[in-house]
């Protein structure tokens, strides 16, 4: 059976008028510091105080270095039931570190304390019960001085630049084995830096002994977040929005007594995890990285952070010949969320189309007619108290579509794609978008020949204007309603075998063309 190396005093005997047994210690004069005997760690040593005013010096070294901390016990045993031993601590430079003696002759006592690595002087010596003091007991005495190991594996990450490095979602036990102490780790989320995400650290304290202390900073060491328990043994944890980046995490023991750092110790065990909270588009936060969307599909989005924007880019059914109503739904799944939205083309541009939910937690919708392309489409949290874009977070939910409210002649938006037509037939269409112009083409006329052109709108607010333009597009003859909604009439006469009718939106008050939008109907014929 193996055990701690062991070093015995010896035995003589000196034959005078009678036989005198004597014990003589083998670690020579170290009644003096001076004459301390240097021993080894985890080694039984065996000695005697001869006298009461005996005292032996000793001297060790710790088995960690000076860039951690441990726990350093002395033991030491009576193997003389007269003796009740003593021992005192001092580090190399004589000051005192820790004392302590037997509560009985005979007995044995320890004494442990946590320090970085160094070199250490113990004293042993004979106490006196009775008077409380020191030279007041002899005998032989056995002795262990030991490193107890009790620090965690992270030992030695007691500074920034030895931080450990956690694994996101894994425990870290670790142990505060010495008020000075202080235990530093470091993480790298597992989103980029451009991608906004929830990020938790949480430090579980396995101790009552422990009043912790809770320091977040940034790579460049600027505060996250710091915090002390509630109270001994209670846990900690901080939730945070951050850009994915390296983040450093500083534990120590918080003195409740004197309100102040380094001043309690204990088991704990970290944790640092990625929240994911955001969606499945992340990073969707410029408009260069912008997710793409499918029409008529629902899809969960989050403002995880108030500085967050997310992007989406989409291409309408309808083209860039053609006019529709496109609409673009979200609904807020938390309270606190209020969207806002913005319109941007194709290019990147931002377009004058913004809106944004009357109140948190309400759905909003942003609506426009235009043609058809690639679009796209940014949602962010607004701040109803101070009216700003960036201040609200939270779920939401959206979709694209188009309406398809444009009418079965859509493309015919210029003189090259004018839709064919029929005489004495009723036409029924639309001008979505006051930008927007219909044209239609009759084919087979007789030039010289009479023709008439009657439109009504069956929009109150659309005012239509007609433009006939043969078939080399020259035009023939114009002609517009006098009022909103009402009717319009164009007779002439055809100069080729083909003519080609224009409808669009007129602006009565500003007198201009492209200014106003609506349903109508027409029918063309030959003139009176």
């Amino acid at each position: 059976m193996s055990g701690p190396k062991t070093h015995g005093f010896v035995l003589c005997v000196i034959a005078f008028a009678m036989m005198v047994g004597c014990i003589e210690s083998e670690y020579g004069d170290n009644d003096t510091r001076s004459g301390a005997f240097e021993i080894e760690m985890d080694t039984r040593y065996e000695s005697k105080l001869r006298r009461k005013s005996d005292r032996e010096w000793f001297k060790f070294t710790t088995t960690h270095g000076s860039e951690t901390f441990d726990l350093i016990e002395v033991e030491v045993e009576a193997l003389d039931s007269r003796l009740v031993p003593r021992l005192d601590i001092y580090d190399t430079d004589g000051r005192g570190v820790g004392a302590a003696n037997a509560s009985e002759v005979g007995g044995s006592v320890s004494y442990a304390f946590a320090t970085r690595g160094d070199t250490f002087f113990v004293v042993f010596s004979g106490w006196d019960l009775s008077k409380d003091e020191e030279h007041g007991s002899s005998g032989a005495y056995a002795f262990t001085v030991r490193n107890l190991n009790a620090n965690d594996a992270y030992a030695g990450n007691h500074s920034r630049d030895d931080a450990y490095e956690m694994e996101l979602g894994a425990e870290h036990p670790g142990s505060l084995v010495s008020p000075l102490e202080a235990d530093y780790f470091f993480f790298t989320t597992n989103h980029d830096e451009d991608t906004w995400d929830v990020v938790e650290v949480s430090l579980l304290v396995e101790q009552e002994t422990l009043l912790a202390r809770l320091v977040i900073t940034d790579v460049a060491g600027n505060p996250v977040h710091i915090s002390v328990s509630e109270g001994m043994g209670a846990d900690l944890s901080h939730a945070f929005v951050t850009t994915g980046g390296t983040f450093h995490v500083r534990v120590s023991g918080w003195d409740p007594e004197r309100n102040r750092d380094h001043g309690s110790t204990g088991d704990y065990t970290l944790v640092a995890r990625n929240m994911f909270e955001n969606d499945e588009f992340a990073p969707n936060h410029s408009i260069t990285d912008a997710a793409e969307v499918e029409l008529d599909v629902w899809y969960e989005g989050a403002i995880v952070a108030e500085e967050e924007a997310d992007y989406y880019r989409f291409t309408t059914a309808h083209t860039a010949y053609e006019y529709d109503t496109v609409v673009f739904e979200v609904q807020a799944h938390d309270p606190g969320l209020m969207v806002y939205i913005e319109l941007y083309d194709q290019h990147g541009n931002l377009s004058n189309l913004t809106t944004k939910a009357s109140r948190p937690g309400e759905n909003a919708e942003l609506g426009w007619v235009s043609p058809g392309g690639t679009r796209h489409i940014r949602v962010s949290g607004w701040d109803p108290a101070e009216n700003r874009d960036h201040g609200s977070t939270g779920a939401y939910r959206f979709r694209v579509r188009n309406l398809d409210q444009n009418d079965p002649f859509m493309g015919n938006h210029r003189f090259e794609h004018a839709y064919p037509i029929e005489l004495n037939q009723t036409y029924d269409a639309v001008l979505l978008c006051i930008y927007e112009t219909d044209w239609f083409i009759v084919q087979d006329v007789t030039p010289g020949e009479s023709y008439q052109v009657i439109a009504q709108a069956r929009s109150a607010g659309l005012a239509l204007n007609v433009q006939i333009h043969d078939s080399r597009g020259e035009l023939i003859h114009a002609a517009r309603a006098g009022s909103y909604g009402g009717s319009v009439v164009a007779t002439f006469t055809a100069v080729d075998e083909a003519f080609v009718i224009r409808f669009s939106g007129y602006h009565i008050e500003y007198n201009v063309d492209n200014g106003s939008r609506g349903a109508y109907q027409f029918r063309v014929g030959l003139g009176d």
